[in-house]
This record gives C-alpha cells, sequence and structure tokens, in this order.
C-alpha cells in the first residue's frame, strides 16, 4: 500500500534495478566488489559496497 515513489530499493543486479525504477522507485545499488564506476552503480540512484556503510541509523530515519 505504499507508492513508488515512497519506496526505496536495495538491488545487486541490474535487471533488478531496471524493474525498481521502471516501477517509479528509486535505487541503491549494493556494488559489492565492483566499485562505484561499475554498471550498477551507473544505472542506479545511488550505490553502496554494502549494508555496512549506512549509517546506523538509517532505517530509523526511512521509516519514518
Amino acid at each position: 500500500g505504499v507508492s513508488p515513489e515512497r519506496c526505496l530499493v536495495f538491488e545487486d543486479s541490474l535487471a533488478g534495478i531496471q524493474a525498481a525504477q521502471a516501477a517509479g522507485m528509486k535505487v541503491i545499488a549494493v556494488v559489492g566488489s565492483n566499485g562505484p564506476d561499475s554498471a550498477l552503480a551507473q544505472a542506479a540512484d545511488g550505490a553502496i559496497a554494502d549494508y555496512t556503510h549506512l549509517p546506523s541509523h538509517f532505517f530509523e530515519i526511512s521509516c519514518r
């Protein structure tokens, strides 16, 4: 019941990034060792290597 523009998707595949964007959602690429210049990072709205790169309070802020 959440509108797509209020969603944030974490995705590790190009097809998943494209699907989320086609649905109107913002996407953070989880690039792992591929790095910030990878095709995944370039296709997404943002990129992280893994979930340890999120601030500890990320989910508290994002879920409000």
